[in-house]
């Protein structure tokens, strides 16, 4: 069997974009791709995972999980992540074909089938910026740090949402772990805070804080983890913690802290 040398996103762009009726725009903050209003597929913020629309799912996932899977997130939805690292050029594109046909209309595919219709070549697609990207490995490093320090604190879980890790106590969220969140290069904690404490921080030290998208409006704080050490991460998350936390979970956490030694 032939080594797979996996593809790009330029071959990504050029196979999407040789189906009649494609356009190239934005999802959620990354490259996508729809036919008719449609999305069949979009870059996810790690660089490396086409999100795809896919009847085939299961079937994909049995015969090489590892390179398609599926997070929590897509699991209701008619979606096959696929590792661009892994993927063999030709089935891609067959897997993009087969996506595009459920939303193109009659006329587009008697297009695509007569061979009139003339894809642009890479050369000719317009240039777009160039998302940074953080690696696997450092991303699930800071993750698994995040995961101790947060674990320690009293009836703590973890649950996916918007494909990110968040942290929750009582159903009530107070930290999200975030890596290049639509290209942005952060490796970070997007933490809850008291009302005054994001603008302080802020500016105190913009190297290591930043306002958030979306939650940055309710006062949330980004905490960037490639720059703040052990200590200053567990003081923050215990801060966001304790703003949702059960009066006997504070307690609980105090006595907690009384009996741990400093970092």
């Amino acid at each position: 069997m032939a080594k797979r040398t996996g593809v790009d996103f330029t071959t990504v762009r050029q196979l999407m974009l040789s189906f009649p009726g494609v356009v190239e725009g934005t999802s959620f903050g990354t490259p996508g791709f729809r036919a008719r209003n449609k999305l069949l597929a979009r870059l996810r913020e790690d660089g490396d995972t086409l999100i795809l629309t896919s009847e085939d799912r299961d079937a994909l996932l049995e015969s090489d999980p590892e390179t398609f899977y599926v997070t929590p997130h897509y699991q209701d939805y008619p979606r096959v992540l696929i590792r661009l690292s892994r993927v063999d050029r030709e089935v891609l594109r067959s897997l993009i074909e087969k996506a595009w046909r459920l939303a193109a209309s009659a006329r587009q595919v008697k297009e695509f089938e007569s061979g009139s219709f003339q894809a642009p070549k890479i050369k000719d697609l317009p240039k777009k910026p160039v998302l940074k990207v953080i690696s696997g490995a450092e991303r699930e490093r800071h993750l698994a740090r995040t995961r101790r320090i947060c674990l320690e604190l009293p009836e703590v879980e973890e649950k996916e949402a918007w494909s990110a890790p968040t942290f929750r106590v009582s159903g009530k969220m107070f930290a999200m772990f975030v890596s290049g969140h639509h290209g942005d290069g952060r490796i970070a904690l997007w933490l809850s805070a008291e009302p005054g404490v994001q603008a302080m921080l802020v500016d105190a030290a913009p190297e290591k804080f930043f306002v958030p998208p979306y939650q940055g409006k309710q006062g949330w704080i980004g905490v960037h983890l490639d720059r703040n050490d052990d200590g200053e991460i567990r003081f923050h998350m215990t801060q966001a913690y304790r703003r949702v936390a059960s009066p006997r979970l504070v307690a609980a956490l105090e006595s907690i802290l009384k009996t741990k030694p400093s970092d």
